[in-house]
């Protein structure tokens, strides 16, 4: 939770599992952004575990 908000995003995690709950209307780019950021936020805690 607290790696993803470094990214900007924000996660709900139940249990190993992370939910993203984008709005039912977005753009590209938000869309865009929201993926990237999840993909940085999971390499970065990647990192961390080894």
């Amino acid at each position: 939770f607290e790696e993803g908000r470094k990214h900007q995003i924000y996660f709900r995690t139940l249990g190993n599992i992370i939910m993203l709950v984008p709005p039912l209307a977005i753009s590209q780019k938000d869309l865009n952004f929201l993926i990237d950021g999840t993909i940085s936020t999971i390499k970065s805690l990647a990192r961390k575990l080894r």
